[in-house]
């Protein structure tokens, strides 16, 4: 059962991101800029995509973004990111300010064909949207299941539900060996390391079609029984709205121009003369020009726990914390 992230982008594509997905209007705010978070207090939470459509939020205000076009861009204005971010799958990871306290848009430049953008809201924030959304949905899901297997004698599970859900990756497997048994009973005898790859994945993608067949099917059955929560009533939601348009603001500001020489430059990558006069400009980083301290990434731990060190001499404030240390206090 290898495929459970692939199918459960494709399944997550085909519920929620192929639906109309209507956007407020934003403008660019006055005396207003976007800039990198600062870590606050406040722990907080979200996703690349996830209860706010962040993806969908980006495509729809600033269309199809080039990786290397966003981080030209993000480099310039902002310099050096003041996060770290996976080594393995990622380049880099900017975390910025939007209009709303304590609600922020990360912009990752990377190869995934989900977008460039995330969001952090507070858990708060979270658990309202997830009490106005996923448990309606869920109790919804529930209850259909539970008709199909009484009413039906059938069981499904789809890929997105197996995506870090141990109770129904077993579950999957369960219906994977059963499927398997009914549709290929001489492959069923056989362990699934000696059947070729090519062979398993076709067939492991057709397990998955069938299990996406029933779920709509089901779906379509019993929602003549018990009409499907509203989606609607979930998009109309005030703090819904309010998060949204905080984030869409922050990528419009991405717009605003910056140069390089005489070059102007946007989150699209380079413009002409006559398409920078439509977007007010900005400075480029205070960081520009410099480089980084490279011996500190040779124990970047150590040497992190050494800038918190003076910082707290300096009571929270690192250059007087450096005062303090050259004056050998």
């Amino acid at each position: 059962m290898e495929k459970y992230k692939k199918q459960s982008m494709v399944e997550l594509d085909e519920r929620l991101n192929r639906r109309k997905f209507i956007i407020p209007k934003v403008i660019f705010k006055q005396n207003w800029e976007t800039e990198q978070y600062v870590s606050s207090k406040e722990k907080l939470r979200g996703a690349m995509s996830g209860i706010i459509q962040t993806d969908l939020l980006g495509e729809k205000l600033l269309g199809e973004t080039n990786r290397g076009d966003v981080f030209l861009y993000l480099f310039r204005r902002f310099g050096y990111s003041g996060f770290g971010s996976d080594d393995y799958k990622h380049l880099i990871k900017y975390i910025l300010t939007t209009p709303m306290k304590n609600v922020v848009l990360i912009v990752n430049p990377a190869e995934e064909t989900w977008g460039h953008f995330g969001y952090l809201i507070t858990k708060e924030h979270n658990q309202k949207l997830e009490n106005t959304r996923y448990k309606a949905n869920s109790r919804w899901e529930k209850r259909m299941k539970k008709w199909a297997k009484e009413n039906h004698k059938e069981e499904f599970v789809i890929a997105i539900e197996c995506y870090h859900d141990k109770k129904n990756q077993e579950k999957a497997g369960i219906l994977w060996k059963k499927w398997i048994k009914k549709e290929y009973p001489t492959l069923s005898k056989k362990e699934e390391k000696e059947i070729p790859k090519e062979q398993i994945e076709k067939i492991s993608t057709e397990f998955w079609d069938n299990q996406d067949k029933l779920w709509k099917k089901y779906i379509k059955l019993y929602n003549k029984i018990e009409k499907h929560p509203d989606e609607k009533q979930f998009e109309n939601n005030p703090l819904k709205k309010r998060i949204d348009k905080a984030l869409l603001e922050t990528m419009y500001d991405l717009k605003k121009v910056v140069y390089i020489r005489d070059i102007p430059y946007n989150i699209h990558g380079r413009l002409t003369d006559e398409e920078a006069e439509k977007f007010p400009k900005v400075e480029k980083s205070s960081m520009a020009g410099y480089g980084v301290f490279i011996e500190a990434y040779k124990d970047y731990d150590y040497f992190i726990k050494f800038m918190d060190w003076i910082t707290k001499k300096g009571k929270g404030n690192l250059f007087k914390g450096i005062d303090k240390l050259k004056k050998g206090d």
